[in-house]
């Protein structure tokens, strides 16, 4: 019988994953939730991650992303600029299931409490509310969305103009800003354009890249979004592009 009380039983248990690997074959379910258990046991969030990771390459089905995603949100210290692109990620596999999660996502894209994304926003508002878990009553949520109606009517007016003197300026942090207004509003051919152009400029290239492959993901381009998601780097960036490239990896019909 397999322990799993310390790090060497971990070691054994990736030997034993990495020889069914090897035959082509899918490790036994129950071998990757006992991983995860004795890891949540022992209080080591480092397996933890690892094995509820590993859970999803194999059997990504809607209740191990939330589990996983979920675990990897609570113990990782994620900069802003990361955290919304891995509420990007639970929004898009329906792992979003509470207030707390809702109101993280928000802040996220929200800078001095001010809603930078209103389309995005409002959407995802809409979402948490048409599925039970956020209420159209609660404070949090009224003042969202009364900010982000009017960011939305500001955009309208103005996100044109503002684009075109970002692109005349070659200023990396204005095109970045361009780019991530264009992906707001779901015009994803235009967003990579612009992340590329804010690279090119010298914008923070793990940004450029995570977005440039959300981007391309939402257009269908999986070889193009494997492509930016491998070349993100560092941590905690890379493992959120990680948890990306896990979903490209699994059939989407799958995520149930």
């Amino acid at each position: 019988r397999l322990s799993l009380d310390d790090q060497s039983g971990f070691e054994t248990m990736r030997g034993a994953v990495s020889m069914k690997r090897a035959a082509g074959e899918a490790p036994p379910e129950q071998w990757l939730r006992l991983a995860a258990g004795a890891a949540e046991r022992l209080k080591n969030d480092a397996e933890l991650i690892y094995w509820t990771r590993t859970w999803v390459q194999y059997y990504p089905k809607k209740d191990t992303w939330r589990l996983a995603l979920g675990i990897f949100t609570d113990r990782t210290q994620l900069p802003q600029d990361v955290a919304i692109d891995m509420f990007r990620l639970r929004r898009k596999t329906e792992t979003l299931v509470s207030e707390a999660d809702y109101f993280d996502y928000l802040e996220s894209m929200s800078v001095n409490g001010v809603i930078l994304l209103p389309r995005e926003a409002l959407d995802t508002i809409g979402e948490g509310i048409a599925a039970g878990i956020i209420s159209e009553s609660t404070q949090f949520v009224r003042e969202a969305k009364a900010d982000a109606t009017s960011g939305l009517a500001d955009d309208e007016k103005s996100s044109a103009s503002r684009e075109a003197k970002a692109v005349a300026s070659n200023n990396a942090r204005s095109i970045l800003s361009a780019a991530d207004v264009a992906m707001n509003y779901g015009k994803f051919e235009r967003a990579v354009e612009l992340y590329d152009l804010a690279a090119a400029n010298g914008a923070n290239a793990n940004v450029t890249n995570m977005r440039k492959g959300i981007a391309l993901y939402e257009l269908g381009d999986m070889a193009g979004a494997k492509a930016a998601f491998s070349a993100v780097t560092g941590s905690p960036n890379a493992e959120v592009a990680g948890f990306w490239l896990l979903l490209i990896e699994s059939d989407r019909s799958r995520v149930e």
